[in-house]
């Protein structure tokens, strides 16, 4: 294993520069954001005796946080929630979890899918775009629906068939804007 000044070593830097590299603490502080951007776009090296936080992928941590997500809320809801989750996972089994806004997401080719979420009346699904509402309107009567959102009351059962629908409506549209 390579010790930091081993590592310091193999970065392009004059001599002096290391030095006070390796004495400054306040010269590192100050340089850290810096180094981590040269780092993260492949310039440095990663020092060996830094270790990564987590050996999980990114899906791992999204999928705790949505399972998090879920558990907090009441036994109704969660149900609903799970329902939302499934019916995604079935409908696009490629798609990867994701959690941003603070709610539960997926994404497809690295790009945002759907959005979920529950509120205190009902459940909602994010983006459903005016032209899938118009598509799918007389499917969607009945359901409260605003720009870019359809509403799922916790009144009623989850409509799978209309949700997986929705998604592969969705599915659609972020294909065609990835081929652009």
């Amino acid at each position: 294993m390579l010790s930091s000044a081993a590592w310091l070593s193999s970065i392009d830097t004059p001599l002096s520069s290391k030095t006070t590299l390796l004495s400054s603490t306040a010269f590192l502080s100050s340089m850290s954001c810096h180094l981590i951007r040269r780092r993260h776009r492949g310039v440095i090296p990663m020092p060996p005796e830094i270790k990564r936080r987590s050996i999980l992928p990114a899906s791992a941590h999204a999928s705790g946080k949505v399972r998090s997500y879920i558990a907090a809320r009441p036994p109704r809801v969660r149900r609903a929630l799970r329902d939302f989750r499934r019916i995604v996972r079935s409908v696009v089994p490629n798609a990867v979890e994701h959690f941003s806004y603070g709610i539960p997401a997926f994404l497809l080719e690295g790009r945002r899918l759907v959005w979920y979420a529950a509120h205190t009346h009902h459940c909602s699904l994010y983006p459903i775009k005016s032209t899938i509402q118009r598509a799918n309107a007389s499917a969607l009567q009945g359901y409260e629906m605003s720009k870019g959102t359809v509403r799922f009351s916790h009144e009623k059962p989850i409509p799978a068939r209309l949700i997986a629908r929705l998604v592969r409506a969705r599915v659609a549209e972020v294909r065609a804007a990835s081929k652009k």
